[in-house]
């Protein structure tokens, strides 16, 4: 298959699964390091698990200071482009598969198991 990197925003088509685990392991690179940067900037230490807990001393969300709430929505901003990606590849990875695109709901399972378990502190 001839991927080229526009293919990466549209949802129409398909994808091999070589190419799907390539942009899936080369955006968490390029993601992980850019969360690494964003809280060198803001003063954070950043690991693999920060994604399970961004914030060590956080009670609630309501009770976070401006510079972490700043944090946070630089955060979430920069996630915006690789979680259109996520869903993008995976419509065409389950296209391809010839499984429902109605299972791309699956691509959010992590983030709420994150969620979850970071609201239950």
């Amino acid at each position: 298959m001839n991927f080229r990197f526009r293919d990466l925003w549209s949802p129409t088509g398909t994808v091999d699964r070589g190419t799907y685990v390539i942009v899936g392991v080369l955006g968490f690179v390029i993601k992980h390091n850019l969360d690494r940067f964003i809280a060198y900037r803001f003063q954070h230490t950043w690991g693999l698990f920060s994604y399970w807990e961004p914030l060590r001393n956080a009670g609630r969300i309501t009770a976070l200071s401006r510079p972490e709430e700043t944090f946070l929505a630089v955060l979430v901003a920069t996630a915006l482009p690789f979680i259109w990606i996520g869903v993008v590849m995976t419509l065409k990875r389950l296209r391809s598969a010839g499984i429902s695109t109605g299972y791309v709901f699956l691509f959010f399972v992590p983030f709420l198991i994150c969620c979850f378990s970071w609201c239950s502190h």
